[in-house]
């Protein structure tokens, strides 16, 4: 498994919502030895899922979705603060944006933020190469994969089954949390 992801909204929010894919998350997400990247508005995104979780929940293929309590809510605002703490910022830069310009004319991307987590990927992975995007969302991942075809994993996809799971969480468990920093890219 590599040791460097690029952890896009969609799959980062499998932490804190169960559906298919959250185990695959939070193994890597316990992967101390792991660089975890992320988009700086990410931040907004996950926050904005646990709020909605709590007080905007949405109608779900098999019914109304139950809202969280204030509990589950204030549990879910500190995970994904601690979670991000262990992970490595990337700030959007002109160059990110330059590249989301350039994307548009061959693949349409409804959404402007969904864009520039595709160009802050292939901008991050000019500094690190073996970086992976982890998305859950099919139609990003199509894109990534016209520019880097072995670099995606969905984790809602996902042929790691539990036992690897264990075993990867096993493997990497011994290492202390890395501290936030910030990626300037491109």
């Amino acid at each position: 498994m590599p040791d460097d992801f690029f952890v896009e909204s969609s799959a980062l929010v499998k932490r804190y919502k169960s559906e298919p894919g959250s185990d695959y998350m939070d193994a890597i997400m316990s992967g101390q030895e792991n660089r975890l990247f992320f988009l700086n508005i990410t931040i907004l995104e996950v926050q904005k899922l646990i709020y909605r979780l709590r007080f905007h929940p949405q109608s779900a293929h098999s019914g109304i979705e139950a809202s969280i309590d204030e509990q589950t809510f204030r549990n879910l605002l500190s995970q994904s603060s601690r979670d991000f703490l262990q992970m490595k910022v990337v700030q959007l830069t002109q160059a990110m944006i330059h590249r989301a310009a350039s994307i548009l004319p061959n693949y349409w991307i409804p959404s402007s933020v969904d864009l520039l987590q595709v160009a802050a990927f292939l901008e991050t992975r000019t500094v690190y190469p073996m970086v992976q995007f982890v998305c859950a969302d099919e139609r990003l991942n199509e894109v990534v994969r016209r520019y880097a075809p072995s670099a995606v994993i969905n984790p809602a996809t996902s042929s790691t089954n539990p036992t690897a799971i264990d075993s990867i969480r096993n493997t990497i468990s011994n290492r202390a949390a890395q501290h936030m920093c910030i990626i300037h890219v491109g």
